[in-house]
């Protein structure tokens, strides 16, 4: 899938922490040859302060507010893959603004996969236990659910998801 093949349109990665969004997205932007956006990385980069920082130190409201700052931002730039934050899909406002600008593509991964790897990070300001990101999944399902294409992860990404996950945008873009 060549970027004019998805027409010249951003594609957003949408979905919980730790399904791979980032990883999945750099992997993306190569094959598709097109700029990659990580809003993580860009928000510490910009802010000079690590998420958690940002978290602690203003309270996660005032993260959002960067957030959906940031993904404005992006918008306005050349079309690329973007990989959200986990919860940037949750503000209805930040949903409107990539429904206008591309395509949201949910990465939906099992709480089995979402567990082990935050257990290995854990450098995630939301991240206090297993029972809070189940809960916190829960809550947020039903918004990733309104992305346009539903993705399934069921390992860690690699070559062969990216292709069937290009696949799947083609197929998207077909039906549109």
């Amino acid at each position: 899938m060549s970027e004019e093949r998805a027409g010249k349109r951003a594609i957003f990665l949408v979905g919980f922490m730790g399904v791979g969004k980032s990883t999945l997205g750099r992997l993306l932007a190569g094959r598709l040859g097109t700029p990659f956006y990580d809003m993580d990385d860009e928000i510490e980069l910009t802010s000079g302060k690590k998420i958690g920082e940002i978290f602690e130190a203003e309270g996660e409201e005032s993260f959002r507010a960067l957030e959906s700052e940031l993904l404005r931002s992006i918008v306005e730039r050349a079309p690329g893959v973007v990989a959200t934050g986990g919860g940037t899909f949750c503000r209805p406002e930040n949903r409107d603004l990539i429904r206008s600008a591309g395509v949201s593509v949910w990465l939906d991964a099992p709480i089995e996969l979402i567990l082990e790897r935050g257990s290995r990070e854990n450098q995630r300001p939301l991240w206090t236990s297993p029972e809070r990101i189940r809960s916190l999944l829960e809550e947020r399902l039903p918004l990733y659910d309104q992305a346009d294409v539903h993705f399934r992860i069921e390992s860690l990404p690699s070559d062969e998801t990216v292709t069937q996950l290009a696949r799947a945008l083609e197929a998207h873009q077909k039906e549109s």
